[in-house]
């Protein structure tokens, strides 16, 4: 390749990003996209570190990495994509010790429609002992295991150091670490995943995912002033884990707020109008929740429970949020109207 050398860990960024935004989109990005996502990041994070070429060089670099249309993958690499599942434990097996924590978290995957693969599978039985939460378990072993794959499939550097440091380290001691002995390394590391906390240092879970598109908002990839929005207002609110709802009830909010973020709906409507969504909901698994704990209910039962203003009926079928899906759908035909 032509022009100035580009060295190896900016050469690994254009690919980091150019990974990312394939992801995003489902479609290559050009070079383009890559050198604007990629300098949208450097002005983010400040990262004067990480030198970018002109765009015939980014080109050189993606096209010298990426596979090839119609190339065949490597057999095992095939397999370790591969979503997993319990059938797969006869021929990858896992200490059996693990094993309920390596289903939770594919439990967690299937509510909120995040991949879990048989790598991520490998990675979540080394972490749970560190990562026990389900929710920090999923995210955790993501993000190895996406470093892993893109290490083989675009031949980048398989570097582990903060993920590692992660899992002992408070931020305050990773941050004295890196100040204090390493003061030449930048205190944020690009190349990792981040993920969406509130003011009392809570995961907000409705900003999570996809986890991907959050990075990407996050780091300046992409644009959505209605998203960053309703973060900031997420972030000044209470997470979803202040609730005390159990593990039962958390999972069927999840899938149900999947269910709503991935409706045509819920792209037409205001940061503030998503707030009362999402809090209307909440009040409904509040109510769903108290329930369960009063009476053992099956679907054949008719019953009405109020708390406030959240209702959980059900005859025959799973509960159902119908004043938040009402709500949406009120909100959504009044930004139309628009």
């Amino acid at each position: 390749m032509g022009g100035p050398r580009v060295p190896k860990k900016s050469e690994d960024f254009i690919i980091y990003i150019y990974d990312r935004l394939l992801r995003i989109k489902g479609k290559r990005p050009s070079a383009r996209e890559v050198l604007e996502a990629a300098q949208a990041e450097k002005d983010t994070y400040k990262r004067d570190d990480i030198f970018l070429p002109k765009k015939r060089k980014a080109h050189d670099i993606i096209k010298s990495r990426r596979p090839e249309d119609g190339e065949l993958l490597d057999e095992q690499e095939e397999i370790m994509r591969s979503r997993w599942s319990m059938a797969m434990l006869n021929d990858y097996p896992l200490p059996s010790e693990s094993i309920p924590y390596v289903i939770n978290v594919w439990r967690y995957a299937c509510h909120v429609h995040e991949e879990f693969t048989i790598r991520q599978a490998k990675w979540a039985s080394r972490l749970y002992r560190f990562r026990p939460d389900v929710t920090l378990l999923w995210i955790q072993s993501y993000g190895y295991a996406l470093n892993e794959e893109r290490h083989v499939k675009y031949n980048t550097d398989f570097e582990t150091f903060f993920d590692d440091a992660s899992l002992v380290m408070p931020d305050t001691e990773l941050q004295t670490l890196l100040e204090v002995k390493h003061d030449n390394e930048p205190l944020h590391d690009i190349f990792n995943l981040g993920f969406p906390i509130n003011k009392d240092n809570l995961i907000i879970e409705e900003a999570l995912h996809p986890i991907m598109y959050y990075n990407a908002l996050r780091s300046g990839n992409i644009s959505n002033n209605r998203d960053k929005e309703l973060i900031e207002l997420l972030d000044s609110s209470d997470a979803l884990a202040s609730l005390k709802i159990s593990t039962e009830m958390c999972m069927i909010y999840l899938r149900w707020f999947t269910h709503i973020r991935e409706t045509s709906d819920w792209q037409r409507i205001t940061a503030p109008q998503a707030l009362d969504v999402i809090m209307k909901l909440r009040e409904w698994i509040s109510g769903l929740n108290s329930l369960r704990k009063v009476t053992h209910y099956s679907s054949d039962l008719d019953i009405k429970f109020e708390k406030g203003k959240a209702e959980v009926s059900f005859a025959g079928e799973p509960p159902k949020p119908n004043q938040t899906l009402k709500l949406l759908s009120e909100y959504a035909i009044k930004e139309e109207e628009k």
